[in-house]
Protein backbone atom coordinates (compact mmCIF):
# COMPACT_ATOMS: atom_id res chain seq x y z
CA UNK A 1 0.00 0.00 0.00
CA UNK A 2 3.29 2.59 0.51
CA UNK A 3 4.50 1.67 -2.51
CA UNK A 4 1.07 1.94 -4.25
CA UNK A 5 0.67 5.86 -2.86
CA UNK A 6 3.65 6.91 -4.61
CA UNK A 7 2.09 8.91 -7.65
CA UNK A 8 4.79 8.06 -10.10
CA UNK A 9 4.29 4.65 -10.35
CA UNK A 10 1.56 2.70 -12.89
CA UNK A 11 1.80 -0.41 -11.54
CA UNK A 12 2.53 -2.55 -8.87
CA UNK A 13 2.77 -6.56 -8.68
CA UNK A 14 3.49 -8.30 -4.84
CA UNK A 15 5.11 -12.18 -5.22
CA UNK A 16 6.08 -14.61 -3.88
CA UNK A 17 9.13 -16.95 -4.76
CA UNK A 18 10.67 -19.98 -3.76
CA UNK A 19 13.13 -22.81 -5.12
CA UNK A 20 11.69 -26.28 -5.62
CA UNK A 21 11.36 -29.59 -7.08
CA UNK A 22 9.32 -29.59 -10.31
CA UNK A 23 8.59 -32.67 -11.30
CA UNK A 24 7.43 -33.92 -14.73
CA UNK A 25 7.24 -37.29 -16.72
CA UNK A 26 9.68 -38.88 -14.13
CA UNK A 27 12.18 -36.32 -14.24
CA UNK A 28 12.89 -33.69 -11.39
CA UNK A 29 14.35 -30.16 -11.64
CA UNK A 30 14.86 -27.17 -9.41
CA UNK A 31 13.06 -24.15 -10.75
CA UNK A 32 12.05 -20.79 -9.57
CA UNK A 33 8.17 -20.86 -8.63
CA UNK A 34 6.42 -17.31 -8.37
CA UNK A 35 3.11 -16.75 -7.51
CA UNK A 36 1.78 -13.29 -8.79
CA UNK A 37 -1.36 -11.60 -9.09
CA UNK A 38 -2.72 -11.85 -12.51
CA UNK A 39 -4.65 -8.80 -12.41
CA UNK A 40 -1.53 -6.93 -12.77
CA UNK A 41 1.07 -9.43 -14.44
CA UNK A 42 0.40 -8.59 -17.48
CA UNK A 43 1.29 -4.70 -16.77
CA UNK A 44 4.66 -5.53 -15.40
CA UNK A 45 6.26 -8.24 -17.06
CA UNK A 46 8.63 -8.04 -19.50
CA UNK A 47 8.99 -10.39 -21.55
CA UNK A 48 6.10 -11.18 -24.40
CA UNK A 49 4.06 -15.02 -24.72
CA UNK A 50 5.18 -17.40 -27.30
CA UNK A 51 2.25 -19.67 -26.79
CA UNK A 52 -1.10 -19.58 -25.20
CA UNK A 53 -1.60 -16.90 -23.10
CA UNK A 54 -0.61 -15.08 -19.77
CA UNK A 55 -2.52 -15.80 -16.17
CA UNK A 56 -5.83 -15.02 -15.67
CA UNK A 57 -8.11 -13.87 -12.82
CA UNK A 58 -9.61 -16.86 -11.45
CA UNK A 59 -7.29 -19.60 -13.35
CA UNK A 60 -6.72 -22.61 -10.52
CA UNK A 61 -4.01 -25.40 -11.31
CA UNK A 62 -2.55 -23.07 -14.20
CA UNK A 63 0.79 -22.43 -14.79
CA UNK A 64 2.97 -20.37 -17.08
CA UNK A 65 6.24 -21.57 -18.02
CA UNK A 66 9.66 -19.91 -19.16
CA UNK A 67 11.36 -21.04 -22.51
CA UNK A 68 14.20 -22.70 -20.57
CA UNK A 69 11.80 -24.72 -18.72
CA UNK A 70 9.64 -25.53 -21.67
CA UNK A 71 12.53 -26.81 -23.74
CA UNK A 72 15.77 -27.32 -21.70
CA UNK A 73 15.64 -28.46 -17.90
CA UNK A 74 13.68 -31.94 -18.77
CA UNK A 75 14.35 -34.40 -21.49
CA UNK A 76 11.11 -34.00 -22.87
CA UNK A 77 9.70 -30.75 -23.87
CA UNK A 78 7.06 -29.02 -21.82
CA UNK A 79 4.50 -28.17 -23.85
CA UNK A 80 0.49 -26.26 -23.27
CA UNK A 81 -1.61 -28.18 -21.64
CA UNK A 82 0.82 -30.84 -19.99
CA UNK A 83 0.85 -31.08 -16.39
CA UNK A 84 3.50 -30.30 -13.69
CA UNK A 85 3.54 -31.54 -10.12
CA UNK A 86 4.88 -28.69 -7.50
CA UNK A 87 4.84 -29.83 -3.82
CA UNK A 88 2.47 -32.79 -4.60
CA UNK A 89 -0.08 -30.69 -6.74
CA UNK A 90 -0.57 -30.86 -10.08
CA UNK A 91 -0.51 -27.89 -12.43
CA UNK A 92 -1.44 -27.41 -16.12
CA UNK A 93 0.62 -25.12 -18.46
CA UNK A 94 -1.51 -22.68 -20.25
CA UNK A 95 0.98 -20.91 -21.32
CA UNK A 96 5.17 -20.72 -22.59
CA UNK A 97 6.85 -16.98 -22.47
CA UNK A 98 8.98 -15.87 -25.29
CA UNK A 99 13.12 -16.51 -24.49
CA UNK A 100 14.15 -13.48 -22.60
CA UNK A 101 17.59 -12.91 -24.01
CA UNK A 102 21.13 -13.54 -22.86
CA UNK A 103 20.47 -12.83 -19.12
CA UNK A 104 17.11 -14.93 -18.99
CA UNK A 105 15.12 -13.57 -16.36
CA UNK A 106 12.12 -15.34 -16.58
CA UNK A 107 13.53 -18.30 -18.77
CA UNK A 108 13.70 -20.97 -15.62
CA UNK A 109 10.80 -19.55 -14.08
CA UNK A 110 7.61 -21.38 -13.15
CA UNK A 111 4.25 -18.39 -12.58
CA UNK A 112 1.19 -19.31 -10.86
CA UNK A 113 -1.44 -17.36 -9.60
CA UNK A 114 -0.55 -15.78 -6.19
CA UNK A 115 -3.50 -17.25 -4.57
CA UNK A 116 -2.12 -20.37 -5.09
CA UNK A 117 1.60 -19.76 -4.57
CA UNK A 118 0.88 -18.82 -0.94
CA UNK A 119 -0.44 -22.87 -0.10
CA UNK A 120 2.13 -24.77 -3.00
CA UNK A 121 4.96 -22.90 -1.94
CA UNK A 122 3.80 -22.56 2.12
CA UNK A 123 3.94 -19.25 2.85
CA UNK A 124 2.94 -17.04 5.23
CA UNK A 125 -0.64 -14.83 4.16
CA UNK A 126 0.22 -11.25 3.63
CA UNK A 127 3.92 -11.76 2.90
CA UNK A 128 5.87 -11.14 0.03
CA UNK A 129 9.18 -11.59 -1.32
CA UNK A 130 9.45 -8.79 -3.95
CA UNK A 131 7.32 -6.11 -4.94
CA UNK A 132 7.56 -5.35 -8.97
CA UNK A 133 6.99 -1.75 -10.04
CA UNK A 134 6.23 0.63 -13.20
CA UNK A 135 6.79 4.18 -13.52
CA UNK A 136 5.43 6.00 -16.22
CA UNK A 137 8.33 8.00 -17.11
CA UNK A 138 11.50 6.49 -17.12
CA UNK A 139 13.14 10.08 -16.21
CA UNK A 140 11.04 9.36 -13.29
CA UNK A 141 12.91 6.09 -12.32
CA UNK A 142 15.91 7.43 -9.42
CA UNK A 143 13.66 9.72 -8.02
CA UNK A 144 10.63 7.41 -7.64
CA UNK A 145 13.65 4.77 -6.17
CA UNK A 146 14.64 7.31 -3.37
CA UNK A 147 10.83 8.00 -3.02
CA UNK A 148 10.16 4.01 -2.55
CA UNK A 149 13.37 3.62 -0.29
CA UNK A 150 12.04 6.84 1.82
CA UNK A 151 8.37 5.87 2.73
CA UNK A 152 9.46 2.18 3.54
CA UNK A 153 12.35 3.05 5.64
CA UNK A 154 9.26 5.16 7.42
CA UNK A 155 6.68 2.90 7.49
CA UNK A 156 8.84 -0.46 8.42
CA UNK A 157 10.76 1.82 11.09
CA UNK A 158 14.05 1.31 10.30
CA UNK A 159 17.22 3.08 9.60
CA UNK A 160 20.62 3.07 6.94
CA UNK A 161 22.07 0.67 9.84
CA UNK A 162 18.95 -1.86 10.16
CA UNK A 163 17.24 -1.25 6.50
CA UNK A 164 15.46 -5.21 6.11
CA UNK A 165 14.73 -4.39 1.99
CA UNK A 166 16.73 -3.80 -0.95
CA UNK A 167 15.23 -1.29 -3.76
CA UNK A 168 16.65 -2.19 -7.30
CA UNK A 169 16.08 -0.18 -10.47
CA UNK A 170 16.35 -2.14 -13.74
CA UNK A 171 17.68 1.22 -15.71
CA UNK A 172 20.72 0.96 -12.90
CA UNK A 173 21.40 -2.40 -13.43
CA UNK A 174 21.27 -2.16 -17.24
CA UNK A 175 23.65 0.87 -17.57
CA UNK A 176 25.95 -1.33 -15.29
CA UNK A 177 25.84 -3.87 -17.31
CA UNK A 178 26.47 -1.68 -20.15
CA UNK A 179 29.36 -0.55 -18.76
CA UNK A 180 30.63 -4.14 -17.87
CA UNK A 181 29.96 -4.81 -21.13
CA UNK A 182 32.03 -1.87 -22.80
CA UNK A 183 34.88 -2.65 -20.27
CA UNK A 184 34.83 -6.45 -21.23
CA UNK A 185 35.04 -5.04 -25.33
CA UNK A 186 37.74 -2.58 -24.34
CA UNK A 187 39.09 -5.71 -23.02
CA UNK A 188 39.31 -7.58 -25.82
CA UNK A 189 40.41 -4.88 -28.49
CA UNK A 190 44.02 -4.64 -25.96
CA UNK A 191 44.12 -8.26 -26.22
CA UNK A 192 43.66 -8.27 -29.98
CA UNK A 193 46.48 -5.18 -30.17
CA UNK A 194 48.74 -7.12 -28.07
CA UNK A 195 48.22 -9.94 -30.64
CA UNK A 196 49.04 -7.44 -33.37
CA UNK A 197 52.01 -6.37 -31.86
Amino acid sequence: QTVKSIPEIDAVSADITESTTVYYLGESANIAVTGTDPKVWSDIATVEIDKGRLLAPGDRNAIVIGSNVADGLFDSKVSLNRQLKINGKSFRVVGVLEEAGSFGAYDREIFMPITQGYDTLDKPQGEFDKITVRVGNIDDVERTVDLIERKLMIVRHVTDDTRDFTVISMKATQEKIGEILQGFTMFLGVIAAISLL
